[in-house]
């Protein structure tokens, strides 16, 4: 068979290749037809085989899925009314005040009038940056190595006196 000797792998290969590199190409053309303003006519030009390449693969692989509609996501944002005074616990708040304050109105509870928080249904905690991540990450990791040779030293000489132990037996 004439042509170049190639196993199937580098034949294989090739193929990707050529693929990729038609690909490639077919994208640039593109986004040069898809710019705004005229201007000239794409700088590369699809050669006859580059075409028939594109023949033979799908269009899908290239353009992308014409046939398929994108889905419509719509996100509700409902408010999250919490009554304060139904839960076990009291958020305390320091206030200074240099006029006298008197104690036995303010320890009792039934007069404290009830509060509401507003809270949205989607998570408060902003998510930590990703340097603060890695400290976190490297501490625990040094924490970890440092417990882990504590441990080893303990094993070692619990065996060391075990040992000890057993010469003196004899």
């Amino acid at each position: 068979m004439p042509g170049a000797k190639k196993d199937w792998r580098q034949w294989q290969k090739c193929w990707h290749d050529m693929k990729s590199k038609t690909k490639g190409k077919l994208s640039k053309i593109k986004s040069q037809m898809g710019q705004t303003g005229g201007g000239e006519p794409p700088e590369q030009v699809l050669s006859a085989w580059e075409d028939s390449l594109l023949n033979i693969i799908r269009p899908t692989v290239c353009e992308g899925h014409n046939s398929c509609m994108e889905s419509v996501i719509e996100v509700e944002s409902q408010e999250h009314v919490e009554n304060v005074n139904d839960h076990d616990y009291v958020v305390n708040k320091e206030t200074e005040r240099n006029d006298p304050v008197d104690t036995t109105e303010m320890s009792d509870s039934e007069n404290l009038p009830p509060q509401t928080s507003v809270q949205r249904s989607s998570k408060n905690k902003t998510p930590l940056g990703r340097r603060q991540e890695v400290k976190q990450s490297t501490e625990a990791t040094i924490n970890l190595t440092n417990v882990t040779k504590k441990r080893n030293v303990i094993i070692s000489n619990y065996y060391t006196q075990k040992i000890n132990l057993l010469r003196e037996k004899k």
